[in-house]
Order: C-alpha cells, then structure tokens, then sequence
C-alpha cells in the first residue's frame, strides 16, 4: 500500500508554486498511536523566500495491492 499526495504552495502575492513531495513512513508511533512521518516539499520556482506563504493539498491518491490479479487483452485495430 502506498500514498501519493501533491502539494502547491502559494506566497504573500498569490503565486502559485509546483512542489515536488520526498516522505516516508517511520516505524516509530506517536503518543496516540499513529505512526510518524518525514515529509520534505521541494519547490525550484520560488526565487525569493515570502514572510508568508500556505501550503495547500490538492490531492492524495492510495494505492493497495491487488489480490486477484486480472489481465486486459490488447487487439490490434483494423
């Protein structure tokens, strides 16, 4: 099972900023039993540091693994 999320971040002025998401899941749990994360944003657009800026989640994709697997067959068009 795996996590995809994509993150914006989007200064003092409104721009918008693409970030690129490193994490990982630790094995070590926190004091409500929830296991704890390293999350790193990364963004190469940004030219100056803003005095405020918010970070937004667009999105979080799972992924789980497939217990019965199936196939597709593909035909080749006429």
């Amino acid at each position: 099972m795996g996590y995809h999320r994509a993150w914006v971040i989007v200064d003092d002025k409104g721009n918008p900023y693409l970030t690129y998401h490193h994490g990982s899941v630790l094995d070590e749990k926190d004091e409500h039993g929830r296991f704890k994360t390293n999350t790193e944003l990364i963004t190469y657009d940004m030219e100056e540091l803003p005095e405020e800026l918010t970070l937004h989640l667009l999105s979080v994709t799972r992924y789980e693994a497939v217990k019965d697997k199936w196939e597709v067959p593909l035909y080749e068009g006429e």
